[in-house]
């Protein structure tokens, strides 16, 4: 069954059913309950015409005189006193006699039906054949019993006068109910169409999504979860496609910066063999840093590669992030002083934990010391701080000249983006460092950012999740104590 049919009959059904409920109420309320309510009103209508009947015949003295005083003459005994076995009146009694106050007008709709007995169980007038079911009331005025008023059970509720005024309004229910499910259903159909709408809309898009067409793109009208579904298919569309172009645009980079070193590889080695340039050795050891570099910028390659699979093994452990700097900064002692840079190294006294890889955090610093000591001109300045709160680690690193231009900065995490392509290749660079710097820093739940340095450079900010296990005081070498000594928070040193 198709969603439209089931939700369809998902509105309609409820409705359907609470007519139908509401018309077998009805119907079992007429049949059980309307009997009963006739018979309760016949009982406190018998009890009003008995006492009626009861003065009556006390004022009048006898049933024959009542009963000729209000419209059937000649009935009954003379006198209430008279002889009990004188022959009661028989037959039906006559109730169309005009007066002011007649039999009709005491008895109503019961008079047909109703029988009347004097004390002495003589008919007076009515039917004489009484049943268990008739219903009987004695007739007594204070203490003297003067008869009994009898009232014939009523016929079948078919049978009955009233039967074709409830048989009307039953038709009337059932015509409105009728029309009500008709209402329901045409409300239902609208409904049901306005709501699937949008999910025709996706269904179709969906389908140009799977044949690769990404630009797609759905109206956002709508502001309920139906709309909400829209855009985020529309998100969804933007994502891959931005994915698409940054996936052909990755591909033609790595392409590039594949053929551009091996192209140079291979022009010096064709040269070496058509003899234009001799075999030295000077000559190898250039070839051999055009292959060291296409080495590391396939390495790199390879690590992002691992990052974006999730393969990219962290052996991550309870680790002193300021000792984990700290040693980055010693093995970049001999490069910064060949530049040379100014480092200061600020750094708390008490040991800061974070749960961690530490060849990892290694690699992290290493990328940004190189960043540093390739891009800043010389003679320059380097600065690293590490602040701390009580859930985070803040790394600082703010270099000197030069800067980067405010458009570049929400591009320096692209893979393969330079600023300047042909500086970057003469220092040796792949545009890959920063990328794996944040794929490093994404795997321990941490941010990194990059903005103008106060120093006329780049600002790299860094924050790590903060763990506050108990760390082992770190243990350094009696060079590296010197060495980091020279770097700490209260010295400054030029390389």
């Amino acid at each position: 069954m198709r969603i439209f049919s089931k939700l369809f009959f998902a509105m309609l059904l409820p409705t359907l059913f609470a007519l139908l409920a509401m018309i077998a109420v009805l119907q079992w309320n007429l049949v059980a309950g309307y009997p009963g309510f006739l018979a309760e009103r016949d009982h406190h209508k018998v009890q009003q015409a008995a006492q009626q009947l009861g003065r009556l015949c006390l004022q009048y003295g006898s049933w024959e005189a009542t009963l000729e005083q209000i419209g059937i003459p000649g009935a009954g005994p003379s006198r209430i006193s008279d002889d009990p076995r004188r022959p009661p009146l028989a037959g039906p009694a006559p109730f169309n006699r005009p007066h002011r106050l007649n039999l009709q007008v005491i008895l109503g709709e019961m008079g047909p039906r109703t029988s009347l007995f004097d004390a002495h169980d003589q008919l007076v007038f009515g039917n004489p054949q009484i049943s268990p079911d008739d219903l009987r009331q004695s007739i007594d005025v204070g203490q003297q019993h003067l008869g009994w008023l009898y009232v014939h059970r009523r016929p079948t509720l078919e049978q009955d006068q009233t039967f074709s005024f409830l048989h009307s309004q039953y038709r009337l229910i059932l015509y409105v109910a009728c029309m009500e499910l008709l209402l329901c259903a045409l409300v239902a159909f609208a409904l049901t169409g306005h709501l699937l709408a949008p999910i025709r809309q996706l269904i179709r898009a969906y389908a140009a999504l799977s044949a690769g067409n990404y630009q797609i793109h759905l109206g956002e009208e709508r502001h309920d979860e139906l709309g909400q579904l829209v855009r985020d298919f529309n998100q969804l569309a933007l994502a891959l496609e931005q994915s698409r172009s940054h996936q052909a645009r990755w591909m033609a980079d790595i392409s590039h910066e594949l053929r551009t070193p091996l192209t140079i590889l291979r022009a010096e080695l064709e040269s070496i063999l058509d003899g234009i340039y001799p075999l030295s050795t000077q000559r190898v050891q250039l070839l051999h840093q055009d292959v060291l570099s296409l080495s590391q910028l396939v390495e790199d390659l390879q690590e992002l590669t691992l990052s974006d699979l999730g393969a990219l093994n962290y052996r991550k452990q309870p680790i002193n992030l300021i000792e984990i700097l700290r040693q980055s900064t010693i093995a970049y002692h001999t490069r910064l002083q060949q530049k040379p840079l100014s480092l200061s190294l600020n750094v708390p006294d008490t040991p800061l934990g974070v749960h961690g890889d530490p060849q990892r955090l290694h690699q992290l610093f290493a990328n940004l010391l190189e960043n540093s000591i390739r891009y800043t001109e010389a003679p320059g300045q380097l600065n690293i701080q590490m602040e701390a709160t009580a859930q985070h680690i803040i790394v600082l690193f703010d270099d000197s000249a030069p800067g980067v231009p405010d458009w570049a900065l929400n591009r320096l995490f692209e893979r393969l983006f330079r600023l300047d392509t042909s500086r970057t290749r003469k220092n040796g660079g792949s545009g890959l460092g920063l990328s794996l710097c944040q794929a490093i820093v994404h795997a321990h739940e941490g941010t990194i950012v990059v903005s103008h340095s106060p120093l006329g450079g780049l600002r790299v900010s860094i924050t790590f999740p903060r763990n506050c296990s108990a760390l082992p005081t770190p243990q350094l070498s009696p060079q590296e104590t010197d060495d980091v000594g020279n770097m700490d928070h209260r010295r400054r040193r030029t390389y």
